[in-house]
């Protein structure tokens, strides 16, 4: 998509919820063990990338037009430190990456 907004990312996010049926499944789903796979939907908008919290074990995805981070239950607010860009997380933490990848990424575990 050539402009992304925040409103275009509130309303796919509503939109997404309400097609999935439950809107509360939906939520738990997607805060609940797919957050990464929800993240990666958002990214495709483009304008951001997806970023992971280690304190909250949660991956979200960052927008660089507004600079907020949002998951399946809409915007989480502006950039802390606690959000790391998913890529440079996997670089700082090599180990700690992996295990993040097969328990929330790949679900092997």
């Amino acid at each position: 998509m050539a402009s992304t907004n925040n409103s275009t990312i509130s309303l796919f996010i509503e939109k997404f919820k309400s097609d999935f049926g439950d809107r509360k499944r939906a939520e738990s789903f997607f805060t609940c063990g797919y957050c990464f796979h929800f993240a990666a939907i958002l990214d495709s908008f483009g304008m951001g990338e997806i970023v992971y919290n280690a304190v909250m074990n949660h991956f979200a995805f960052y927008s660089d037009v507004d600079q907020s981070i949002y998951d399946i239950t809409g915007c989480l607010g502006k950039m802390t430190p606690d959000w790391v860009p998913w890529e440079e997380y996997q670089k700082m933490e090599p180990t700690n990456s992996q295990v993040v990848k097969y328990c929330c990424v790949y679900k092997f575990w």
